[in-house]
Formats: structure tokens, sequence, C-alpha cells
């Protein structure tokens, strides 16, 4: 089965394919945080209004401990996020529609990588698939508002140990992302796919996206540094986001690639019970 799926890899090219998608997904991203930066302004506002207290008072009590002052490491972060919050509507309204624009394009790639994996062709109108690609939008925007809201939740549970937090919010993660992955790959190829291969393909790639996820947060923890942004870390960091974008796109190919040997598998297995 591996011989299998990885002469199956280099016969469909996914290495081209997932450059391909990881423009793709680098175009997203950009508006995507500018969308985060804006949501992020009315939450501080929000917090301002009802606690009656500066910008500069909320913004201090986030970051570390730090003596104010000339020498203050974080005044450009604080002035940054002071930025934000005057600028909240301006982002959000330039950012919105280049997100929408640019997310419908990613999945669309998806689509149609996932139609070069499959060996099948396009069947569905144009704008069949664009609403395909706006409800996998809406879904992944859902997925992560829930999941975000849902991991607040389980902050504010301070009864609960430390190790039992970690394991609730790991677990909710990680189920989020198997989630959003079966139903791309149930819905998005133009074949009908068995929902056991879907979620074969899902897991698979669940768990390769955490992994690399966790790698790439542990350096982040232990190397980047926020007082000096242009350091050797920091750009090794921003090197290794490029990378782990490479290796999400790669990583979501390989996953149709293994839904592509495990149905032809099954079906082996289907047809030799009835020829049994």
């Amino acid at each position: 089965m591996l011989r299998r799926t990885y002469e199956a890899a280099v016969e469909d090219n996914i290495s081209f394919l997932a450059s391909a998608l990881s423009f793709d997904l680098l175009l997203t991203a950009i508006p995507f945080v500018v969308v985060l930066l804006g949501a992020a302004g009315y939450l501080v506002q929000h917090q301002v209004t009802t606690q009656q207290i500066e910008i500069r008072e909320l913004v201090e009590g986030l970051l570390p401990p730090h003596a104010p002052g000339a020498g203050d490491r974080f005044a450009t972060l604080e002035q940054l996020f002071s930025d934000i919050v005057a600028n909240r509507a301006r982002l959000t309204l330039i950012a919105v529609p280049f997100f929408l624009w640019f997310s419908t394009r990613l999945f669309a790639g998806l689509r149609a990588a996932l139609n070069e994996v499959f060996d099948t062709d396009e069947r569905r109108s144009w704008a069949l698939g664009k609403l395909l690609d706006a409800g996998m939008v809406l879904l992944t925007a859902s997925l992560f508002v829930g999941t975000t809201a849902l991991t607040a939740w389980i902050s504010a549970l301070e009864q609960w140990s430390v190790w039992f937090w970690r394991f609730c919010v790991q677990l909710l993660a990680f189920s989020s992302s198997t989630a959003l992955f079966f139903v791309i790959f149930k819905f998005a190829p133009a074949r009908r796919i068995y929902w056991r291969t879907a979620l074969v393909a899902s897991v698979f790639c669940g768990v390769a996206f955490e992994v690399g996820k966790r790698l790439f947060a542990v350096y982040l923890a232990n190397f980047a540094t926020l007082d000096q942004l242009a350091s050797d870390a920091n750009v090794a960091a921003f090197l290794l986001f490029l990378f782990w974008i490479h290796y999400t796109a790669l990583t979501f190919l390989l996953g149709g690639e293994v839904a592509e040997t495990y149905d032809l598998v099954r079906l082996r297995r289907i047809q030799r019970v009835r020829l049994g």
C-alpha cells in the first residue's frame, strides 16, 4: 500500500500541485490575518469602553512584564495595537473582500488538485463550483470561530487540572482540523467518495497537520522573540512558516493519494468476495 501511494504521488506530481496550493494559501493568509487584526481591534475597543480604561493600559496587561519608558522593548507593539484599534473599520472593509476572493480561489484549487489525484474530470458547473467553494469558506470560518469559543470556555473552567485542560484543547484542535479535511475529501472531488475513504484520508491529514503544527510551535516558543523582530531566529521562523505552508499542502495531497489507494484496495477486496 505504501509503494502504491508513493508511485501514485510521483505520477501525479503532487510536489508541483503543493507549490500551487501553497501560493493560494499564502494569498489567503494575508487578508485573513488582516481580518483577525480588525476583529481584535473591535474586541479591544469593546474592553476599553466597558472597563473605562485606556488602550495602552489594556495592551500592557496582555504583554509580558516590562519597564515603561525610553527603553521599553514593547513600545512598538503597543503603538501597533493602538493603530489597529483606530483603523479597525478600514482594515475590515478592505480585508474582507480580498479574503472572500482568495479563499474561494483556494478551495477551487483544492477541488482541481483532488480531481487530478482521483483522475476525474470536473463535471459540475462554474456556478455550482463557486457555491461549493463559498460553503467551504463558511464551514472553515464556523469551525475556526467555534473552536476558538470552545477553547476560551474550556480555559475559563479553572477547576480542571492543567493536563486535562491541555488534553481537551489538543483533542478539540485535532477534531476540528480532521472534520474540515473530512468535508473537503468527501465533497470537493467531482466523483463520489466513500465515507470511510474520506475518514482515512482526513485522519492521516489531521495527524500530519498536528505534528507539523507542534514542531513549528516548539520553535516559536523556544527561539522566536518579540523584542527583536529582525533577529535571526525570527527570520528563520518566517522561513519555517513558508515551509510549514508547503508541508500542509503536501500533506493534504498525500492524504488524497492515501484515499485513492485505500479506495482501490477496498474495491479489490469487494471483487474478491464477489468472485469467491
